[in-house]
């Protein structure tokens, strides 16, 4: 890696891009060549501008079928390289996917990052240059946790409950297990959606995402109480099944400990049910993004 190299870890979440050191909504709209009447989180790459942020898209079962998610990683890039006052850069990317798709989408996701070598856009009404020298991929959730990997003897659970997927992967004696580890569709996306499904059910309304996700942090929505309480009701029935889950596939959580990270760990946190002395919480939205930058440096390093 050449001295002047920036190392730039990205967390493509389904509801957050997150950087080591920002994050935004990951959603795109494409106002094509007709400039949109504020800069703010507009990008211009080859004439065609996008606002990023606002509305987070639908859920994608592939993230290089399009250019979206490349759009955001050019955005994530300028936020991160407008905190390092830096404009004209050579970057290695690092990025991840949940760790039961590593294998079958690594490879197309790293050339997915790197079809631009040499890349000029603006962003915000700056002019940004730059030089992609390389990609890797890491499995998310274990990039998260390996700088710590040293002080975790015996049997922990690590659950990286993301926006569509949660990832379960096993460590055993400072060893990830990866032949049992999983990912499922429990993300909260899902449960956002059994709140609105009720509401309909119920009130025939539907709250903002916001508005849940204000209530899963542990504050209020500023909801009428009618709302709240059935809000509430399903996120606890919510954090119940993802518990259930884990019993369900094999773990006895009475004696190993559990490790909830992502941006479901504070929903845990704030309303499951578990055993506080054999939980803990890694609530830290950018920590894979970190983890990403941690991996690279070390490898880069030898």
């Amino acid at each position: 890696m050449k001295n002047n190299t920036t190392i730039i870890g990205i967390d493509h979440g389904f509801g957050l891009i997150k950087t080591a050191n920002t994050d935004f909504v990951s959603g795109v709209k494409c106002f094509g060549a007709e400039e949109p009447p504020l800069p703010d989180k507009t990008i211009c790459l080859d004439r065609q501008y996008y606002f990023v942020g606002g509305k987070r898209m639908h859920v994608m079962s592939d993230k290089t079928a399009d250019t979206k998610y490349y759009i955001l990683t050019l955005a994530a890039l300028a936020e991160e390289m407008k905190l390092r006052k830096r404009k004209n850069d050579s970057i290695i990317l690092a990025a991840g996917l949940p760790i039961e798709r590593m294998g079958k989408e690594k490879e197309s996701f790293r050339e997915y990052l790197l079809q631009n070598k040499k890349i000029d856009f603006s962003y915000e009404g700056s002019v940004y240059h730059i030089n992609i020298e390389d990609a890797y991929v890491y499995p998310q959730g274990y990039a998260a946790i390996v700088s710590s990997l040293s002080s975790m003897s015996g049997t922990h659970i690590l659950v990286d409950i993301g926006s569509w997927t949660i990832d379960i992967l096993p460590i055993v004696d400072r060893v990830p297990d990866t032949s049992r580890c999983l990912s499922l569709n429990m993300g909260v996306i899902t449960c956002m959606t059994l709140i609105n499904n009720e509401m309909r059910r119920k009130y025939n309304s539907e709250l903002e995402e916001s508005q849940i996700q204000d209530i899963m942090r542990g504050g209020t929505g500023q909801l009428p109480d009618k709302f709240l309480t059935v809000a509430k009701e399903v996120i606890a029935e919510y954090t119940d099944n993802v518990l259930a889950k884990l019993w369900e596939i094999g773990f006895n959580l009475e004696v190993t400990p559990v490790i909830f990270m992502g941006g479901g760990a504070v929903v845990m946190e704030k309303h499951g049910n578990y055993d506080k002395d054999m939980t803990t919480f890694l609530t830290d939205i950018h920590a894979n993004a970190k983890g990403y930058e941690f991996i690279t440096k070390q490898k880069l390093s030898k």
